[in-house]
């Protein structure tokens, strides 16, 4: 528990000390695995009509040529008989230059997760395709690997969702 203390504490005043510094927007996220809901998972052992919801907070720096580096949070939790949680920081490098509509980026994090009494250290990467729908509101889909050294393999997922732009700043 102490871990986890220490992972909100500093995600938090990374948080907090970004907003200051941040040059162009922060965004949030809400991603499913409709998979998961769908079909299941026998590599997790998980019937359908679990849910994987995977929510992040993203703040955008200035743009760039091609693209702009992003930093942010996520919490995942994974309804199972054990809820599963983890909480992450993030960063990474959007492309948005290249296509009117579409954007793609890839990210790198580390955080760690909660499975009933055991907190462990886990990292991951993704690749992110967001699809403009509104000038504040994008579909988002995403690919998403993440390890944990208590189950010691990597589990990969496909997610969908939403992106709202919450502030300019």
């Amino acid at each position: 528990m102490n871990a986890l203390f220490m992972l909100s504490y500093m995600l938090a005043t990374l948080l907090f000390g970004q907003v200051a510094m941040a040059q162009e927007q922060v965004s949030f996220q809400l991603q499913l695995d409709p998979i998961l809901l769908v079909a299941g998972s026998e590599s997790r052992d998980l019937e359908p009509r679990n849910i994987d919801a995977l929510l992040k907070i993203k703040w955008e720096f200035a743009q760039a040529k091609k693209g702009y580096t992003h930093f942010g949070g996520s919490y995942e939790l994974i309804d199972m008989p054990t809820d599963y949680h983890r909480f992450a920081l993030e960063g990474g490098y959007t492309f948005n230059q290249l296509f009117d509509y579409l954007s793609w980026g890839f990210y790198a994090d580390l955080g760690l997760s909660n499975y009933g009494a055991a907190t462990d250290f886990t990292y991951g990467f993704g690749l992110d395709f967001n699809f403009r729908v509104h000038e504040h509101l994008n579909l988002v889909l995403s690919q998403q690997t993440t390890r944990d050294t208590m189950l010691q393999t990597f589990i990969g997922k496909f997610l969908i969702g939403v992106q709202v732009e919450l502030a300019k700043l």
